[in-house]
């Protein structure tokens, strides 16, 4: 699958939203980020029903909890 996703906001600023994966069954999923800047990140292993938190930089998702 591909996501693609356009950052827009006010002066010097913006914010992306979740973006959501449907999986079926699959208890997890490999990821592969392509940053705007031409580089790619490590694949990386997430579970299935989560939330996680990619940072530009990080070959690691941050897992993400409501609080």
């Amino acid at each position: 699958m591909l996501r693609e996703v356009s950052v827009g906001g006010g002066h010097v600023s913006g914010s992306a939203g979740w973006l959501h994966f449907g999986l079926g069954e699959a208890a997890e999923a490999e990821l592969i980020v392509d940053w705007p800047d031409g580089s790619r990140s490590k694949p990386m292993r997430l579970a299935a029903d989560g939330f996680y938190i990619l940072a530009h930089g990080s070959d690691d998702a941050t897992p993400w909890q409501p609080r």
